[in-house]
Parts: structure tokens; sequence; C-alpha cells
């Protein structure tokens, strides 16, 4: 009998770890697909990884998603990046004569 309840309990305790592994396994998943949703670049989708259960989430990821987004580097070469792309080169040869003189 004593060996029947010790082999009850120890699949008790068996049971509980899987239900815990289950849920860990839950809880990943759906960051995962917070993650996913955002399109995050490597570098931020790990970072949210490591806060996930630190953190609201969405908000995070939201975050980083604006923060990862490209600006356009102004005064780059002395060049703007919102002039058409195909500059005028007769204008930036006379820039560049009378700066010269």
């Amino acid at each position: 009998m004593a060996h029947i309840r010790e082999e009850h309990s120890g699949a008790s305790v068996e049971a509980d770890e899987l239900r815990g592994q289950a849920a860990e396994d839950a809880r990943r998943a759906e960051a995962e697909q917070v993650i996913t949703a955002y399109s995050l670049p490597p570098f931020a989708a790990d970072a949210a990884r490591a806060a996930a259960p630190f953190v609201d989430l969405d908000a995070l990821c939201r975050n980083l998603a604006e923060a990862a987004v490209p600006r356009p580097l102004f005064g780059r070469g002395g060049l703007d990046p919102t002039a058409p792309a195909k500059p005028d080169h007769q204008a930036i040869a006379e820039r560049l004569i009378r700066r010269a003189w």
C-alpha cells in the first residue's frame, strides 16, 4: 500500500511540473506572437524576449518598433536626403565654384 502512495505522490509531482512547463510554454508562445506582430529587427526582438516576463510586452514592442525605424541623416556629406534622386550637377558645380572664390 505504501508503494502505491509513493507512486501516486510521484505522479502528482510530475503532473504539477508538466502543468508548470505547459503554462511557461504558453506564455512564451504568446510573447512570440506579440513580437512577431511588430516585425522587430533581431536585436529588438531579443530585448523584448528578455524583458517579456517583467513588462507590458505590447507597449515595449511598440516602442522598440518606433525606435528601430531608420531615420534620414541630415547634413551627411553636405547633401539633403530629401532632395530629388537625380541632383542638378550644374547647380552643384556652380556652388562649388562660388565657394572656392
